[in-house]
């Protein structure tokens, strides 16, 4: 499994706008093969994390394009400047059933 981790570091009073819009979006064209989803917002600094996660490398390859444009418009309606939200790729070395038996 592997996983796509962006930032978005926008203003704290636009948390809720940029959280709404990702619920809404994170399924458009391109997204399907996605396995599964987190968004961590933190109230005070702006900053929200999104965690997706995906079966294959090829899989997370695949929907770059469509994330980038949920991704930018996301940074916007935070508040933030597209130009600058981190993206890295990682591949899920542990999940929670391997450590909660």
């Amino acid at each position: 499994m592997f996983a796509r981790v962006s930032t978005i570091v926008g203003r704290p009073d636009r948390v809720d706008d940029a959280a709404r819009y990702l619920g809404e979006e994170m399924r458009p064209t391109g997204l399907e093969e996605m396995k599964g989803a987190y968004l961590l917002a933190n109230r005070k600094s702006g900053k929200l994390l999104t965690i997706t996660l995906w079966e294959t490398e090829e899989a997370v390859d695949a929907s770059a394009s469509a994330a980038r444009g949920v991704r930018d418009e996301a940074a916007r309606i935070a508040g933030a400047d597209p130009s600058t939200v981190e993206v890295d790729k990682y591949e899920v070395t542990l999940q929670p059933s391997e450590i909660m038996r």
